[in-house]
Order: structure tokens, then sequence, then C-alpha cells
């Protein structure tokens, strides 16, 4: 014996999917486009950090505002903290049930 959805029922799923796609404004999917390239972005700072600091720290660069490495190192600071914020608004994998939640 097959189901037949009762045409009411699938109405009201249909704009409680429209509704909970409003709510989650400002929801970023994991697996959108956007955090693939954002996850490059922060791999090539952490690999930057990891490689340079040493280097800078051992040689005992001086950097001054005036230096260039003062600078890049100041926009990976930017990245990292722009990070923190990116990961606030980023929606959670529920694993048990194979679901996002925002």
């Amino acid at each position: 014996r097959s189901y037949v959805p009762d045409p009411e029922r699938i109405a009201e799923i249909d704009a409680m999917r429209k509704r909970l796609r409003a709510d989650s404004r400002g929801v970023i999917d994991p697996n959108s486009k956007f955090m693939k390239r954002w996850d490059i972005i922060t791999t090539v700072a952490l690999l930057f950090t990891a490689i340079v600091t040493p280097v800078e720290v051992g040689f005992s660069a001086c950097t001054t505002f005036k230096s260039a490495l003062f600078w890049l190192n100041r926009g990976v600071d930017v990245v990292f903290v722009t990070d923190i914020c990116v990961n606030f608004s980023l929606a959670q994998v529920d694993h048990s049930r194979g679901e996002g939640c925002g």
C-alpha cells in the first residue's frame, strides 16, 4: 500500500520551509563555495605564520611601521580575526541526523 500525502500537509511543509529559509539569513553553510575558499585563505595565513614567525623571532628581524613584513603580519591578523567572526555565523552539522542546524 502506498502513502499519498495530503495536499494541505504538503502546503504546510512548503510554508515552513520558506519560514526556515527566511530565518536562516546570516547563517553560513559549511559546505558552500565561500567556506571552501575561506578555508584556503586561512590555511595560507596559517602556513605563513608557521614559517615566517619562527624565522622572524630566531633572527630577531626588526619590524617597524615602515616594514612590509609588519603590514603583512597585520593583514594575517585581520584574516584570523575575520575567521573568528565567520565561525560565529557558521551552521553546525548534526552528524547523528545528517542535517545542518543554524
